[in-house]
This record gives C-alpha cells, structure tokens and sequence, in this order.
C-alpha cells in the first residue's frame, strides 16, 4: 500500500518476505489478505508463498485451514492451476496436525 503510494510495484519476493513476517506472529488472517493482495498484482502463489501460508496457519494452530490448504494445493497442481506442494508445505501441514 505504502509502495504503491511510491510507484514501486512489488514481486514475489516482496510479498513473501511480507508472509514471513505475518508467519513468525502468526496472523494467519492478515497473511490471506497478502496472498489476495499478491494476486490482485497479477502474481500467482509460488512454492514459497505455498509453504509459508500453510506455516503460519500451523503457528496459529488453524490445523483444519492448513490441510484445506494443502488440499486445495494439491488439486490445483493436478489442474495444472498452481505448483505441486513441496516438502515445506507438506511438513507444515502435517505439523499442524500433530499440534492439534
């Protein structure tokens, strides 16, 4: 927002690094406003976006909303929509779980 006042256009890495911060708080509700944000900038969600959502809803102890995301990931692999979840966001997912 502050950026966009500015003109500098932000990329991946910028809203990633934004994610990690959101992560190690674990406001898992502010880091979805970021990956909406990061798509409205016509950015898709990477690997690490993947990984780094998935963990910090695991921080935040929303285990539910992490597998949902894993499976919502995996079924947009499969179309071809997004990446394949990587082991990031596979061994979040599952730490989440064994948090619960």
């Amino acid at each position: 927002r502050g950026m966009a006042a500015q003109q500098v256009q932000p990329d991946a890495v910028t809203f990633n690094s934004v994610l990690s911060a959101l992560e190690k708080s674990g406001e898992w509700e502010e880091a979805f406003k970021v990956v909406q944000e990061m798509r409205e900038n016509g950015l898709a969600p990477d690997q690490v976006t993947q990984g780094t959502l998935i963990s910090t809803c695991k921080k935040a102890g929303q285990w539910q909303l992490a597998l949902s995301l894993l499976a919502e990931m995996v079924w947009g692999a499969w179309a071809g929509a997004c990446p394949v979840p990587n082991v990031v966001a596979r061994s979040a997912a599952v730490g989440a779980c064994a948090q619960a």
